[in-house]
């Protein structure tokens, strides 16, 4: 078993600490933990993941719900004016960054820097 029931609950407990995800139940944030487990799992090389690594997994299971559970956000022009001005008309839109992942390996690639002390040469 890659979590114990420990880790499992402490991870949803992690994830639903954060701004958007309050209302998530553990089996809303199942497959996300699983797909999260096994993908540090085969990083790092063990068959059980330590309790140190909560804070991570949480990270990265969230970013993973939010791959799998993508929002549909309205396109609301008039939220994203930066600057208007009226002399030959400029109208200038403010840019937004997101991050959004494809596979769950672009996940772990970004956490490849705190998963790295925990990577074994063998399977442990």
């Amino acid at each position: 078993m890659l979590l114990s029931k420990e880790l499992y609950d402490e991870i949803v407990r992690l994830i639903k600490l954060k701004a958007g995800k309050e209302e998530l139940t553990p089996e809303n944030l199942k497959e996300a933990i699983e797909r999260t487990a096994i993908s540090v799992s085969k990083f790092c090389r063990l068959r059980a993941l330590p309790m140190e690594l909560k804070y991570t997994l949480a990270d990265m299971a969230a970013n993973a719900y939010d791959m799998l559970h993508p929002i549909q956000e309205a396109d609301d022009s008039d939220s994203r004016v930066k600057s208007i001005k009226q002399g030959d008309t400029t109208i200038e839109l403010a840019t937004v960054v997101t991050v959004t992942f494809n596979h769950i390996d672009e996940i772990t690639a970004a956490y490849k820097r705190d998963l790295l002390a925990w990577r074994g040469i063998y399977w442990r």
